[in-house]
């Protein structure tokens, strides 16, 4: 699991602010605590919860739509192209997530 991945809670978890079932976008990593930071769809970018990468599971339907969707393509800081975002809170936070890790 990595910055930016879709995931989605793992079947049998129930906690009280996500449960099984739930998707949503990593905007962080904690790799020595096993933990990741999730922004869950339809919560606020500031909702940022720290889950434990037991309880996730990369979302490969969601990440193969993704791929398919014609947004046109956008230059990283390194150079890469990358498919361009729609306007979404989830991304907006996960941009500045990945500049403040790297910054």
């Amino acid at each position: 699991i990595f910055i930016g991945a879709r995931v989605k809670v793992a079947e049998g978890r129930h906690f009280q602010d996500f449960g099984s079932g739930d998707q949503g976008v990593v905007v962080g990593t904690d790799q020595a605590g096993q933990t990741c930071e999730v922004i869950f769809d339809g919560h606020s970018e500031l909702e940022r919860l720290s889950v434990a990468r037991r309880h996730l599971l990369l979302d490969q339907n969601d990440a193969a739509k993704d791929l398919h969707r014609d947004k046109g393509d956008v230059k990283t800081q390194r150079g890469r192209t990358r498919p361009k975002e729609a306007n979404s809170p989830t991304w907006d936070a996960l941009a500045e997530a990945l500049v403040s890790e790297s910054g």
